[in-house]
């Protein structure tokens, strides 16, 4: 595992004043890796120590190091990502698995070219699911994972998400009526020249990994699909959802919470005016809050929970907010990603009178600017770890301007 070279407190994010209470990692701990961001990592303590938060890169030590990769952890990073994107949560670890015999991280080199971590990625990979496409109207991921970041293993899994859901929609065509392409169909649409005998070895590898994936989901998902496994490397791989709409089109279903930030924004922000006599701009600055936490209405699911499930639904409601929020979505028998159910909880949170999150609307509206008021709604409402001010920002301009557009 990788070490630390110098003693440091743990940082709730990067950047991050120091807390009393946080960890502490002491010089020549081993620590594991999970996620790196502007010189800085997150990084888990090994046992006997616990704890997990951000340290300067530069304390860390991890030159030559590779990880093993625990199968119920990877399980869960691929149902996660699977719900954040879009595709099937068993063929993102099967593929893994197939790729390097075993989920094993690590390194090699194939006809000349480095491949790194489980999915064996070249830098070519990389940058291709890394990189969002320019086209007018192109799905846009906006990951933020830098060439650097192709040895860690958990980014891994959301950029072979975003490989499998573009070439799904590839294989798709865009007809909705159109059957969904195999799990052999999209294994070969990513790694093309990949010599396993298809489709003997993927299976084997869906076999191999069926019983981590049936144990993951209920840890991950609040309502986990009755069936989460694949049976067969020829049969259609369906996304891992566990609210679906129709078997094509699982996140476009009439009444989804989910889909393009210009189409979405709009009608959230009419919705919200009315009500709690917002102006555009008012309504937008929650917008733009609701725009990055949700990575623009794509992920219901937070992608990399630091503990517990993380995030869900547009506000990425955590904690005792998720399970207030999953009990109102049961109570009026509405999907977690339904539009109905997140406006609902969300405006019920905003009452000005019995909501949790009651003062959020007298800040924004206290506010005298709209990067003013996207700041007042993050610190009274959202309270996120990493506040990314400029991130929500771009979102609350992009709602007003797709607002006045309408």
């Amino acid at each position: 595992m990788a070490k630390m070279k110098s003693s440091f407190t743990l940082r709730s994010a990067p950047k991050a004043d120091k807390s009393d209470d946080a960890p502490i990692a002491d010089s020549e701990d081993a620590v594991e890796i999970l996620e790196s961001k502007d010189d800085w990592l997150r990084i888990r303590l090994a046992p006997p120590k616990n704890g997990e938060g951000w340290v300067p890169a530069d304390r860390v030590d991890a030159a030559d190091t590779v990880d093993p990769i625990v199968a119920g952890d990877f399980a869960k990073q691929c149902i996660q990502d699977a719900v954040f994107v879009g595709v099937n949560a068993h063929l993102l670890m099967a593929a893994a698995h197939l790729r390097s015999g075993g989920i094993k991280d690590g390194k090699d080199q194939v006809d000349g070219k480095d491949r790194f971590g489980p999915y064996r990625l070249t830098a070519d990979q990389w940058k291709a699911g890394t990189t969002d496409p320019t086209e007018e109207g192109a799905e846009k991921f906006d990951l933020g994972f830098g060439p650097a970041d192709i040895s860690l293993w958990r980014n891994q899994c959301t950029v072979v998400a975003v490989l499998m859901y573009r070439a799904l929609k590839k294989l798709a065509d865009g007809a909705d009526d159109k059957p969904l392409p195999s799990a052999v169909d999209l294994f070969k649409a990513i790694w093309p020249d990949d010599k396993s005998q298809l489709p003997g070895d993927l299976q084997k590898s869906l076999d191999a990994t069926a019983d981590e994936i049936k144990k993951a989901a209920p840890k991950v998902l609040d309502d986990p699909p009755p069936e989460p496994i694949l049976p067969k490397a020829t049969d259609p791989a369906s996304p891992t959802n566990p609210n679906p709409g129709t078997s094509s089109a699982p996140d476009t279903a009439a009444g989804s919470g989910i889909g393009t930030f210009e189409g979405l924004a709009p009608k959230i922000m009419k919705d919200l005016m009315a009500p709690f006599g917002l102006t555009a701009e008012q309504a937008a600055a929650i917008l733009g809050n609701l725009g990055h936490e949700s990575g623009g209405f794509k992920f219901m699911q937070e992608i990399k929970p630091i503990s517990g499930k993380g995030g869900l639904g547009w506000a990425q409601w955590t904690g005792p907010r998720r399970k207030t929020f999953v009990a109102f979505c049961n109570g009026k028998g509405l999907p977690t990603d339904s539009y109905a159910g997140n406006l609902g909880y969300l405006k019920s949170e905003l009452d000005p009178v019995s909501g949790s999150e009651r003062k959020a609307i007298p800040a924004v509206k206290a506010a005298g600017s709209l990067p003013a008021m996207v700041d007042a709604f993050e610190e009274a409402f959202e309270r996120a770890g990493v506040k990314a001010f400029a991130s929500r920002e771009k979102f609350a301009n992009r709602a007003l301007a797709a607002f006045k557009g309408v």
